[in-house]
């Protein structure tokens, strides 16, 4: 009979859950650079003078309405 102890077990999971933590940092870094790039749009648009100030309102809005484009993402 293998003479597996909780040690061998833990060490497997000690590697799950660091792995888990690497992946929601990516994630978070991930999503941080997307709403940086859609504010930057935004305040481009903006300053161009080609949107005004409900902007943002009116696309909230327009992405509720397709939220299940967006849904995963947001």
């Amino acid at each position: 009979m293998l003479n597996i102890t909780n040690q061998n077990f833990n060490e497997i999971l000690q590697t799950i859950q660091e792995s888990k933590q690497k992946a929601y940092a990516q994630v978070n870094a991930t999503l941080v650079e997307l709403y940086w790039n859609i504010g930057k749009h935004i305040s481009a648009k903006v300053k161009e003078k080609v949107w005004g100030k409900g902007v943002v309102e009116e696309l909230a809005n327009f992405i509720k309405n397709k939220k299940n484009e967006c849904q995963t993402l947001l």
